[in-house]
């Protein structure tokens, strides 16, 4: 339910995200993954079980990454490009058994701490709004109350401070003219 009323506020705010789906969950709720991509968002590929990727071996990452690849290519008939590492752990000697399969590695700029039990819908916007510059990502997950409470909160003032809300493939796109200005 918390995912489902996340789409919605973000759909009220007229904003996109990426999410990073585990394997197992998109397997379960089949619907709510299509939803996602109905909606407009990215879906990336987060690991089948969110296993500590610096816990494993070359084998089981591989593992991990294509089970949730077929699970999410199954569903969707799109093959997914992102991959963010659960806890963002990733030694870079596993980079190639991830660029297999994806294309980029995602990490994010901003940790609201909305997965930690201390945290409370408070903490999760006030770390949340201090730490945001332009092109940050913003790491948040839809598990609880306390983080769809938040998300409520965050969205309108950040576009009142004049930020938008996009994907991770908008902001590539984004980043990638900006260079090609640049130089």
């Amino acid at each position: 339910s918390y995912t489902q009323n996340i789409l919605k506020i973000l759909d009220k705010n007229k904003a996109k995200a990426t999410f990073f789906l585990l394997g197992k969950n998109a397997k379960r709720y089949p619907e709510i993954t299509k939803k996602i991509q109905q909606n407009g968002h990215d879906i990336g590929n987060h690991s089948f079980s969110h296993k500590d990727m610096h816990k494993l071996s070359k084998e089981k990452i591989d593992k991990e990454i294509n089970k949730t690849q077929k699970v999410l290519t199954d569903l969707l008939d799109t093959v997914p490009q992102y991959f963010r590492p659960p806890y963002g752990n990733l030694k870079p000697k596993h980079y190639p058994i991830v660029k297999k399969y994806l294309k980029n590695i995602i990490r994010w700029k901003v940790d609201s701490d909305d997965w930690k039990r201390s945290s409370t819908k408070e903490s999760i916007v006030e770390q949340t709004l201090n730490g945001v510059k332009p092109g940050a990502i913003i790491l948040m997950h839809d598990i609880s109350k306390k983080n769809q409470e938040a998300v409520e909160i965050i969205i309108p003032k950040l576009i009142k401070r004049g930020y938008s809300f996009i994907t991770i493939t908008e902001l590539l796109k984004y980043q990638h003219q900006q260079k090609k200005r640049s130089s």
